[in-house]
């Protein structure tokens, strides 16, 4: 079975690098290398402009958390795997920009993309098919490049995408000065913050718990 994974994996990056690679792997490449970086920056730019005020350290700081962890797990999945990049194995493979030696699994450029498209989305839904866009070509662009198989690129937009969400979720239980519109709040602070700004909520819900039978269910 795992044979048979890595045998269509092959398969298709043989596809996607001769045919896509020959037509627009010049355009793809600056998209992909450059094109990723770029919009990684021109998003965190704009969403502090947006934000600007106090939440703007939180939202920093988160970011460069994000971007550390990222990094990171790429870094330690391939030390791991150790996968050869497809330029190495195939010496007819389509191959644009520089020619990387180190590991190919998983692929870093597909996880910063999916990273910096999972945040655009948490922060703002209305990002979400321009994000989406982004994060694929970013990732064909490794294929048609030459530099990763198709399985590097899905395994990094997983990577990225899981790293983002699983922060946005620890980040409920940050400092109160780290917090910024958009992170979820966990529930012991969404009472504390109900309470605030309700006094009357919490007598209330007393009240209904000592005398429920004063407030009989509907039958």
């Amino acid at each position: 079975m795992y044979q048979q994974l890595l045998d269509i994996d092959h398969q298709l990056f043989r596809l996607i690098n001769s045919v896509l690679g020959a037509l627009a792997g010049g355009p793809l490449h600056i998209i992909g290398h450059y094109g990723v970086n770029a919009s990684a920056f021109l998003l965190l730019a704009w969403v502090l402009w947006k934000k600007r005020g106090k939440e703007w350290l939180g939202l920093l700081v988160f970011c460069v958390i994000s971007y550390v962890l990222v990094l990171y797990s790429v870094d330690l999945l391939k030390q791991f795997f150790a996968r050869p990049r497809p330029l190495t194995v195939y010496a007819d493979a389509v191959v644009v920009g520089d020619r990387l030696g180190s590991k190919s699994f998983p692929s870093g450029h597909s996880a910063n993309a999916a990273a910096a498209a999972m945040a655009a989305i948490l922060l703002d839904r209305r990002l979400l098919w321009g994000a989406v866009a982004f994060a694929f070509t970013g990732g064909l662009s490794r294929i048609t490049s030459g530099v990763h198989y198709p399985a590097d690129v899905a395994a990094g937009w997983l990577l990225g995408a899981a790293c983002i969400l699983g922060l946005f979720r620890l980040w409920a239980f940050a400092p109160q000065s780290l917090k910024f519109t958009g992170i979820p709040a966990s529930e012991s602070n969404r009472e504390s913050e109900a309470v605030a700004a309700n006094p009357d909520r919490s007598a209330d819900v007393q009240r209904i718990g000592e005398h429920p039978e004063d407030h009989p269910r509907d039958s």
